[in-house]
């Protein structure tokens, strides 16, 4: 029996402007439990505003969505990590970890068992007591990584969390999310504008096009977990982000083609 969709969208639509056209959608988008999807696009398709609708900080104009059955918003085990690490530089690490819990009011006992549990899986136990300033873009991002973890979440949304990085730790932070994902059950979707990155992560690519938004391609990654640095060298990885980039260059607008 295939279960229900822990995300469902039916004909979801968003427009900023009530006079305007819509940024995005109406988009029909189904994702199961435990997938892993990487969403693509240019620059103004509407990837991070479909985040922003599945978690709750946008209202959709039209259209139904649904997360484990419920309206967004409403579910406590859903997490976003955005592209920065917004981390309080007046924390340490630990109290930064901490801050959603706090918000939820976790008790206390529970906060420190979550806290370092998360701070565990991102390999950052020993920076407990560190400040932000005193770490690395990495390291930041490992702790907003951790900060999310530590909800013990259903749903994480990522935002672009790698984006400001560079390859080689963007490669390595790519390696140590599908590690985490090995030892929790959460179901991602995540939004970048690396193909090669999309496709070392995932289960299935969704491809958007802009104008307004709306899903052009939905792939599936039929590569086996778990993936390393043999994986990056694999000619079924390497064709399929030939693949995905030749799909990605035929949605982008003309203008940016010839760029």
């Amino acid at each position: 029996m295939i279960p229900p969709p822990l995300i469902h969208c039916q004909a979801l639509a968003k427009r900023f402007d009530p006079a305007g056209p819509a940024v995005l959608g109406p988009l029909d988008l189904a994702v199961a439990p435990g997938e892993f999807v990487s969403v693509l696009g240019p620059s103004g398709c509407g990837k991070s505003t479909l985040l922003r609708l599945i978690s709750g900080l946008l209202a959709p104009t039209s259209g139904a969505l649904t997360i484990a059955g419920r309206p967004p918003g409403t579910l406590d085990d859903l997490a976003y990590v955005f592209q920065d690490a917004t981390l309080l530089p007046w924390l340490r690490v630990e109290a930064n970890v901490e801050t959603l819990l706090r918000l939820r009011r976790v008790p206390a006992t529970e906060r420190a068992r979550r806290r370092d549990a998360a701070l565990g899986l991102v390999r950052l136990t020993e920076k407990a007591r560190a400040y932000p300033r005193q770490l690395s873009g990495g390291q930041r991002m490992r702790v907003s990584l951790a900060r999310a973890l530590a909800l013990e979440p259903r749903v994480l949304l990522l935002d672009e969390p790698f984006g400001a990085l560079d390859e080689m730790t963007r490669d390595h932070l790519g390696e140590e999310l599908l590690a985490i994902r090995a030892r929790q059950a959460w179901t991602a979707l995540f939004v970048t504008h690396s193909v090669a990155e999309a496709v070392f992560l995932s289960s299935r690519i969704l491809i958007l096009a802009p104008h307004p938004g709306r899903i052009a391609h939905d792939l599936a990654v039929e590569l086996p977990y778990p993936r390393n640095q043999e994986t990056r060298r694999a000619p079924d990885y390497l064709r399929l982000v030939a693949e995905v980039s030749a799909r990605l260059r035929a949605v982008e607008p003309a203008e940016a083609s010839a760029a």
